[in-house]
């Protein structure tokens, strides 16, 4: 091989990971870094952040070109799983073929992505080709402390090629800066990521737990983390290098029993899925002290909201830590939540904590199977009323939990402009299809229909004026059902009146009660007598236009994610905003699958205010 500072890199993908191991390939490199490395982008808005965060030279969208004018030694491959075998197929082996017809070495592939395997590549790109699978240490510094000797790269090697021992020190010197480099088999480095993804997963049972106990006997999640770090570390007689002091006695006795519990039977699940899977003992137990002491450093030491920041940047979209916090979060954050909001009354009793231990097991066989669908592509999701309810009350939520006051008065004006917009939309179709604007109009030009059984909506004929009672709602259902009423229902209280006043400004439409509020019925007043000839205007204009003002679900899930996102930016700063923005859709993306988030960001860039 060259001397280090003397090769060639491309990066296909370069994306947070990239950004992330920039250590390993400034350390190799030096000052020749930005001569002797060129990144590629598919994001037009990261060509010059990137660049300027890593130091090298990027450019957007031309794999191919990339690799032709620096010829590598090296391709750091890295673009999202469902894109590793198409971008293979169409970039890599036309490249590799060009460098055999030229005589040239073959590079070295450093394959990021969980899928495909090494097998893979060297079956497209011919079986010389020397190809790693990377799955980085990815906790290599906390709040400043680095602690990358404690963690640990998995290294994964296609047995049908023999490395030469000056290789294997060249993968090991690369990736030094972020720690201990594990070689493991195919098959163990599938288990190994099962459970590094599972793992943290006790973190966020501490995130949750901080929420859920009683004032009273709240304790940080920090704390929490603390006590099951020093109770963990020394019950399994380890001692991590680069350490961080903790104490068991940063929560009461009685706390420490349940901190004790949960650790226990989630380091217990883990392990015994890796038993399970017929990983060698002692590897399995090495491995799981690294990922317990570092998942645990980083709750000890990260405030909370960088700690959910960083959970939300490292889970990529599709991918295998995103997959963990689904099946934590579908299976098991409520009965944390709910049990230990019952805490002193109620703690971890033995059944409980090994049906927690169980839950482990299944959270890892959760990412294990997921594993084998990354390089497939996904069916697309259709969002419907409950994933735009959902979505509402988390925008609310951070909101309020991220800045207080000032959030809910925030999402208060976002929830008025995206009503006032969705009105002049109705406004444009009515004009467009020669209809006055008024309130009687209004009636014909929502756009969205009930699914059948979702609402029930009736007249109340007694009253004069044009009046109804709405009994059933699915956005109350939906907002009961995900515990999130306290939140959603801000969205009554602000959309229907900007709706009508985006509609018609002289509209004042009457919300005389709400359910959402503990009301019996919503009652909506309109304003005017509904005459036997209005009913059959209203009929016929019906008619006429059929479903052309109405909009699909993913269309105002979107919509209103974005209008918010806005107004949020503009109301608290972009930091803020966008912070509050992500973190609400990637709790919608934990609840419900990740097929809802892309469905809803493949439409952000619409002009909402179009009709």
């Amino acid at each position: 091989m060259k001397q280090d500072q003397n090769l060639r890199f491309v990066i296909i993908g370069m994306g947070y990971l990239m950004e992330y191991i920039a250590p390993c390939y400034t350390k190799l490199l030096g000052d020749k870094k930005a001569e002797q490395m060129l990144g590629v982008t598919a994001e037009p808005q990261a060509v010059q952040s990137k660049a300027k965060a890593t130091g090298i030279p990027v450019i957007l969208n031309d794999n191919a070109g990339a690799l032709r004018r620096m010829e590598p030694d090296i391709i750091l491959f890295a673009p999202p799983p469902s894109l590793a075998a198409p971008l293979t197929e169409s970039v890599l082996v036309p490249y590799f073929a060009e460098c055999r017809a030229a005589g040239r070495e073959l590079p070295m592939l450093f394959a990021f992505p969980p899928k495909p395997e090494g097998k893979y590549y060297q079956e497209q790109l011919g079986h010389d080709c020397k190809v790693v699978n990377i799955l980085p240490n990815m906790i290599s510094e906390i709040c400043g402390r680095t602690c990358a000797e404690a963690g640990f790269t998995m290294v994964t090697l296609p047995e049908s090629h023999t490395w030469q021992p000056e290789e294997l020190d060249f993968i090991r010197r690369f990736w030094q800066p972020l720690g201990q480099v594990v070689f493991l088999t195919p098959a163990e480095v599938q288990v190994a990521l099962a459970v590094s993804c599972s793992n943290q997963m006790l973190s966020e049972i501490f995130l949750d737990m901080q929420t859920a106990l009683p004032e009273a006997y709240r304790e940080s999640a920090s704390a929490l983390a603390e006590a099951a770090r020093a109770y963990l570390m020394e019950k399994l007689g380890y001692q991590p290098p680069q350490p961080v002091e903790s104490s068991v006695q940063a929560v009461p006795p009685a706390m420490l029993e349940a901190v004790k519990k949960v650790t226990y039977h989630a380091h217990r699940g883990t392990l015994k899925f890796m038993l399970e899977k017929g990983f060698d003992a002692d590897k399995a137990e090495t491995i799981q002290r690294m990922n317990h002491d570092l998942n645990l450093r980083k709750v000890q030491l990260m405030p909370r909201e960088e700690l959910r920041r960083a959970t939300r940047h490292h889970a990529t979209r599709g991918g295998v830590l995103e997959r963990a916090c689904i099946s934590y979060t579908q299976n098991w954050q409520d009965s944390v939540c709910s049990h230990f909001a019952k805490y002193p009354e109620w703690t971890p009793d033995a059944q409980w904590a090994e049906a927690l231990e169980d839950g482990f097991v299944q959270m890892s066989q959760d990412v294990f199977d997921h594993l084998s669908q990354l390089a497939k592509k996904k069916e697309e999701s259709v969002c419907d009323i409950e994933q735009h309810a959902v979505l509402y009350a988390l925008l609310e939520k951070e909101a309020v939990e991220q800045a207080g006051e000032a959030g809910r008065a925030a999402m208060t004006e976002a929830t008025a402009q995206y009503g006032l917009e969705r009105g002049r939309r109705m406004r444009a179709h009515a004009l467009e299809h020669g209809d006055e604007v008024n309130s009687f109009t209004y009636l014909a030009y929502g756009e969205w229909s009930p699914k059948p059984g979702q609402m029930e909506v009736g007249e109340v004929p007694e009253i004069e004026l044009y009046t109804t009672h709405v009994t059933k709602c699915e956005w109350c259902r939906c907002w009961n059902k995900h515990n999130l009423m306290e939140y959603g229902k801000a969205y009554c209280q602000n959309v229907d009146k900007c709706i009508a006043h985006g509609y018609d400004p002289d509209f004042d439409l009457g919300v005389n009660s709400l359910m959402s509020a503990g009301d019996a019925v919503c009652e909506f007043g309109y304003g005017f007598v509904m005459t036997p000839e209005l009913r059959e205007k209203l009929a016929e204009i019906r008619q006429r236009i059929g479903t052309s003002a109405q909009k699909g679900f993913n269309y105002h899930t979107a919509h209103l994610w974005v209008t918010c996102r806005r107004v949020l930016c503009e109301q608290l700063g972009e930091t803020a905003g966008n912070d509050i923005a992500d973190a609400a859709l990637f709790d919608l993306t934990r609840r419900f699958g990740s097929g809802y988030t892309e469905a809803i960001l493949a439409l952000k860039d619409l002009d909402f205010n179009q009709p």
